[in-house]
């Protein structure tokens, strides 16, 4: 299987089914990550089609200096933000359960599951949810940090590449997320 660079320059050279390969790799992944930010479904996908275009316009630019997915979350961060200029308003906030899917969560779901018996699954919907809701009502530049982290399994470093932000403040922010996160949260911890 080629690696995300090698389909990257063959991507630069004009190869488009070699595009495809990153296009059917990472579609999935940008739709939720958009999906944590705007809680929208039809918007999230719309704006991972649009990263992926400006992936295509940008693969020029693209050098393998750093891994491709900073790469990748960049030009989707920056074209986040553009898009929040234009709406010029925050989405409404929607529970995370929501925005997620059963799927998104599965990590928190898969610890509840281990930690409570199976008689015990109104409880641990009821933890679900609220983890979800914490999460969801992070000022939104500690959720993007948060996300990009544990979900996106980005290191602090490529998030303040992908932010253009100093690592510094990558870790600041993540720590008052985590902080916010354990006061909401006392009680199911």
């Amino acid at each position: 299987m080629a690696s995300d660079p090698e389909l990257m320059a063959r991507a630069k050279a004009g190869d488009t089914d070699a595009f495809a390969v990153l296009v059917e790799r990472y579609r999935r992944r940008l739709c939720a990550f958009f999906y944590r930010l705007c809680q929208d479904r039809e918007e999230a996908s719309d704006a991972a089609q649009e990263t992926l275009v400006r992936l295509w316009l940008a693969r020029e630019r693209y050098r393998p200096t750093a891994r491709f997915t900073t790469y990748l979350y960049s030009i989707a961060w920056h074209h986040w933000l553009n898009r929040v200029r234009a709406m010029k308003s925050r989405p409404p906030v929607v529970p995370l359960e929501e925005q997620l899917g059963p799927a998104g969560c599965g990590l928190l779901t898969r610890m509840l599951e281990r930690a409570e018996p199976a008689e015990d699954a109104v409880l641990r919907r009821y933890r679900t949810q609220r983890i979800r809701g914490a999460i969801a009502g992070l000022p939104e530049k500690r959720r993007i940090v948060f996300v990009l982290s544990h979900f996106e399994g980005l290191r602090y470093a490529e998030i303040a590449e992908v932010l253009q932000i100093p690592v510094g403040t990558v870790k600041s922010r993540m720590h008052h997320a985590v902080a916010r996160l354990q006061e909401q949260l006392e009680e199911e911890i």
